[in-house]
């Protein structure tokens, strides 16, 4: 006659072990913040001075285009006085690029709006460079427009489609080590920002009072046997 082992404590581990996990997944999901640096944004604005110089883009059309960056990057709060090039009689060309522009080693799909003839003797060309933040970087759900003039660098960003206001961030002659930001709400009253805090103290809230949105993938594959042993009848 055989007989199973009657000892629950034998199945304990296997019970507490899934116990762990479960609040180790729980706290993860509660308690991790979706915070970078502000000084990350370095890195932001030297992807765009490379992309500035190298950009090939693919399918460039003719593009129709009332001016307005800031509708077209989905920062509606984007202020043209921070350009300090006349655009409003340039011929406007759309295209895209895949460029790791925040260099987090993926990819963005990069839409593109070069200007031609901008400035005051119409001689210039600007582009433009829109694209979305991702989990990569914790900054998903947060739009930027970058683009260079006279050898200095800008990136403006907000969370995409509120006008809250928007950041404005500059790398004077493209050196890292001079970059700064500031926050401006709807009302174009700014305020520099430290370049040692998180990137969310500069970034004007959302309406709601939201921050940025943080993915978090967990897979757990776990087959335990949770029967509980029995006599055996003999």
């Amino acid at each position: 006659m055989s007989q199973r082992s009657t000892n629950p404590g034998s199945r304990r581990p296997a019970a507490a072990l899934v116990t762990t996990l479960v609040c180790a997944v729980v706290v993860t999901a509660c308690c991790v913040s979706g915070a970078i640096k502000l000084g990350r944004i370095k890195g932001f604005l030297s992807g765009v001075f490379e992309l500035s110089g190298e950009a090939e883009l693919t399918g460039t059309t003719t593009y129709s285009f009332d001016g307005e960056l800031g509708a077209w990057a989905d920062i509606p709060s984007f202020d043209l006085d921070e350009l300090d090039v006349d655009i409003s009689t340039a011929s406007y060309y759309r295209g895209f690029v895949e460029f790791d522009v925040d260099y987090d080693a993926s990819e963005e799909r990069i839409e593109v709006l070069r200007a031609e003839g901008a400035g005051s003797t119409g001689a210039l060309t600007v582009s433009f460079f829109s694209w979305g933040g991702d989990k990569y970087t914790l900054d998903k759900n947060v739009c930027y427009l970058g683009w260079a003039e006279g050898g200095d660098v800008y990136l403006s960003a907000a969370y995409c489609g509120e006008t809250t206001g928007a950041m404005y961030c500059r790398m004077p002659g493209a050196n890292e080590d001079n970059a700064y930001c500031e926050s401006c709400d709807e009302g174009g009253s700014c305020s520099s920002c430290s370049m040692k805090k998180d990137f969310k103290e500069c970034l004007p809230a959302k309406a709601g009072g939201g921050s940025i949105d943080l993915d978090i993938d967990i897979d757990i594959d776990i087959d335990v046997d949770m029967d509980a042993d029995q006599h055996a009848e003999g």
